[in-house]
């Protein structure tokens, strides 16, 4: 199982590339009966395959679009930016000319992106997603690791201990061979959290923290609502940091299929519904 969480791509210098829909997205298109596309954004060295489990399993309306970042799957010969910003453009622009409604759900780094492709939607008065699904992320304003300080020991140690359970399926050599994509990944995580903007903006958010996450701890995934002038409802799902491959994923989905189902809620914050998996869904 630990091959969704870390592949070995090959890191070669950048060649120029056209941005095109092909090249960004994985799954457009893919269902014709779909109204409203969910674009996926993977957490820091992750690829498109985390998401895989989700297919078929969302509602017939929903699409699930994948966002494939550069240096891994596909794209692992493309060099990994310095920061968020060399992405914002080519997905803002790629997400409008597909003229669907939209959502947005990150994991972990992958909200901070969503979140600041969000930014770069409202600044240039493009269509804005109709929700934002915050996944095992603070909101920018409540990170306080400093990536780039540690060392190689230091890194493996915090990733370890924010999933006991699920890490102890990744042998050390396979950790540390992946540092060469996790770095970088976690390098843009830091240069948004101390130089990105951070609007207020007015989406509904939804977050969903685990239970046992020590990166993303539920209190602080709360802070979101301080960044949208719509609805932050908050859940909880048993486990720790990757907890979206170790918890019931019924419980997952029923949340995000929920929420694309109804409709905006007005201005509000929701105190924390915890969802038991074993318990609540079968």
């Amino acid at each position: 199982m630990s091959q969704l969480l870390f592949e070995q791509p090959t890191r070669l210098p950048a060649q120029p590339r056209p941005s095109s829909a092909d090249q960004w997205f994985v799954g457009l298109g893919q269902n014709p009966a779909a109204t409203l596309r969910l674009y996926a954004f993977p957490f820091a060295g992750g690829d498109v395959s985390a998401f895989y489990h989700w297919r078929n399993r969302l509602p017939e309306h929903i699409e699930l679009v994948c966002v494939q970042l550069p240096g891994r799957g596909k794209r692992a010969t493309e060099q990994i930016a310095d920061s968020f910003d060399a992405y914002l453009a080519p997905l803002s622009q790629l997400i409008e000319q597909q003229n669907m409604p939209f959502a947005f759900v990150g994991y972990s780094m992958g909200a901070l992106l969503a979140y600041a492709v969000i930014g770069h939607l409202a600044e240039n008065g493009m269509a804005l997603p109709q929700h934002f699904f915050a996944l095992a992320c603070c909101p920018p304003t409540r990170h306080t690791f400093r990536w780039q300080e540690m060392s190689d020991g230091e890194l493996m140690n915090i990733l370890r201990r924010s999933d006991p359970k699920w890490m102890a399926d990744v042998s050390e050599q396979e950790l540390q061979g992946h540092l060469s994509v996790l770095r970088p990944d976690l390098h843009q995580c830091q240069h948004f959290v101390q130089h990105g903007a951070h609007p207020e903006i007015n989406i509904p958010i939804t977050t969903i923290a685990g239970t046992e996450d020590q990166l993303a701890m539920p209190h602080d995934m709360a802070m979101w609502h301080r960044l949208t002038r719509q609805s932050c409802i908050n859940h909880r799902l048993k486990g720790g940091h990757f907890f979206m491959f170790h918890t019931s994923s019924h419980a997952l989905l029923h949340i995000l299929s929920k929420a694309l189902a109804l409709p905006a809620s007005s201005t509000r914050v929701v105190p924390f519904t915890h969802f038991n998996s074993k318990e609540t869904y079968s």
